[in-house]
């Protein structure tokens, strides 16, 4: 793992060693940070997850010390974790995931925990016998409402028919804020990915399942329209690892008040475009300006020999769950930059840089970018994956920066 962090210039440098001891990992799809065990100090947590090869690994968590700098604690559990999603109830962070048991020819994985729940109570609680734990899905989020009540939100739900796995939907589930568990395996709702609802991708070679099969790889909750109720938001693709040209969405799913969902993804979310890169995995959702509604900071994925793709996006939200481009073409012209100042060729076939939105307290954003390289390692004799990082000359304040005009035709119960 690499920490960085503001370097007294304007900008952030690689500062691991000031912060971590071991900053050896066993992966993550998900990165975690929050006070875990409620002493007031901010952590980092790592659910394991590899899938090259396929293997279940104990999880990382740093814990904040007191002196500033981070404790490694390896979890007993063993886990392939796909999601892990930062939740709460009664006020205390429950971590929910989405793991896989077995490898990639389905045989089962010695030891594998199936979507276990972390929670800490004087300790850490790793559960693994919970009704949730036979949902199956790739992502899951629990969804809060005004009432008090909650439903549970699983993304690649397996659909079977006749006994076979045929396809994917979006679950919702009644759930129990007393267990912290759903009530049943029975969905309350059954959703079809947006995706899967157009018909030009109906036979889309998709890698997963087959032909025109949406891979929901996260589903996300926050209260869109402001209207007091959790809405969903679905990051989805028809993913195939030798596609470059897979088609990509971010599904918007507005809750009716009673805990099931409508898609209006073509009204508030008309303008992101659909043959890109899939977007983050771990985008931020941020309250910039203490306007009460949030800012979706989402940093691509590495849009690999395709810069027309790339997925970096910054959308605000107009307070009524509509969702407006701030930031994306932008990032066209920045990845060539970057390449310039890296000296290194760039073209239509090259791989851009990610950008990796850094909140200010103003409420305005830097930028600092990521580029995919290789590295030569000494103790394995290889090239392996590597990143560099670099500070971007591009601030950004919504507050002042976003200039398009707005026109707000419904207020879709939104109550700012």
């Amino acid at each position: 793992m690499a920490l960085l962090a503001p370097n007294g210039k304007g900008g952030l440098s690689l500062q691991t060693s000031n912060y971590i001891a071991d900053p050896t990992t066993n992966g993550g799809g998900s990165v975690i940070n929050t006070d875990f065990n409620g002493d007031g100090r901010q952590d980092i947590i790592l659910l394991a997850h590899n899938e090259s090869p396929f293997s279940v690994q104990p999880s990382i968590i740093y814990l904040a010390n007191a002196a500033g700098r981070f404790d490694k604690l390896v979890l007993s559990d063993l886990v392939m974790a796909h999601d892990a999603s930062l939740n709460f109830l009664n006020n205390k962070p429950v971590i929910f995931t989405s793991t896989f048991t077995g490898d990639n020819n389905g045989k089962k994985l010695e030891g594998a925990l199936a979507n276990p729940v972390y929670t800490f109570d004087g300790g850490i609680k790793i559960s693994t016998s919970l009704e949730l734990s036979k949902l199956g899905g790739m992502s899951s989020t629990l969804v809060a409402m005004s009432s008090g009540r909650y439903v549970f939100a699983v993304g690649d739900a397996p659909v079977i028919e006749n006994g076979k796995h045929v396809d994917f939907s979006i679950n919702v589930y009644a759930f129990d804020p007393k267990t912290g568990d759903v009530t049943s395996t029975t969905p309350t709702q059954v959703i079809t990915p947006y995706l899967s609802t157009l018909p030009q991708f109906d036979k889309f070679p998709a890698q997963i399942i087959g032909p025109g099969v949406t891979h929901v790889y996260r589903v996300w909750s926050l209260d869109l329209n402001k209207d007091g109720e959790g809405d969903l938001l679905a990051g989805q693709s028809m993913w195939s690892q030798p596609a470059t040209d897979i088609p990509v969405a971010l599904q918007v799913l507005i809750n009716k008040g009673d805990g099931t969902f409508t898609d209006v993804t073509e009204n508030l979310n008309p303008d992101m475009k659909l043959m890109t890169a899939e977007m983050d995995y771990n985008p931020q959702f941020m309250d910039l300006d203490n306007s009460g509604i949030e800012t979706l900071l989402f940093s691509g994925s590495f849009s690999v020999s395709s810069p027309a793709r790339q997925s970096d996006y910054v959308l605000l939200n107009d307070g009524t769950g509509r969702l407006h481009i701030a930031l994306h073409d932008q990032f066209f012209d920045l990845a060539t930059s970057i390449s310039g100042y890296l000296g290194q060729p760039f073209n239509d076939k090259s791989t851009p840089a990610r950008f990796i939105a850094v909140p200010k307290a103003d409420g305005s954003l830097d930028f600092v970018a990521s580029v995919a390289t290789t590295a030569y390692d000494q103790d394995l004799k290889l090239n392996v994956a590597a990143y560099q990082y670099i500070n971007v000359d591009l601030s950004y304040n919504p507050t002042t920066d976003f200039k398009t005009s707005v026109t707000i035709k419904d207020r879709n119960h939104s109550t700012l």
